[in-house]
């Protein structure tokens, strides 16, 4: 069974520690540990890639941490993001997509 987010909304945008934007992951669950998220954000002005990567979602920690913080470097104030996030488990099972928008 493939992993699902089990809260309305699993992505948020907020701040770290430095004051930089940043996207917040509210772990998935399922039948299986979640090994891994694809997570790609664009600039909705221009399509371009701003993150493309494939983030642990550090299963190897216990107790494993009920979020995942991923920085959005190069936020520009005022910009427009798309997000979009899928769980993936050890066996390749996939969520449907989180996909929500944000400003910077």
């Amino acid at each position: 069974m493939a992993p699902k987010f089990t809260t309305r909304e699993p992505l948020s945008r907020v701040r770290d520690a430095e004051g930089r934007t940043a996207l917040r992951i509210a772990q998935a669950g399922g039948d299986r540990m979640v090994h891994h998220y694809d997570v790609d954000i664009i600039d909705a002005t221009t399509g371009a890639p701003v993150v493309t990567s494939e983030v642990l979602s550090d299963l190897y920690f216990m107790p494993r941490p009920n979020s995942l913080g991923i920085p959005v470097p190069g936020a520009v104030r005022g910009g427009r993001y798309v997000a979009r996030v899928v769980a993936v488990d050890a066996y390749g099972n996939a969520s449907p997509a989180a996909s929500p928008a944000f400003r910077e």
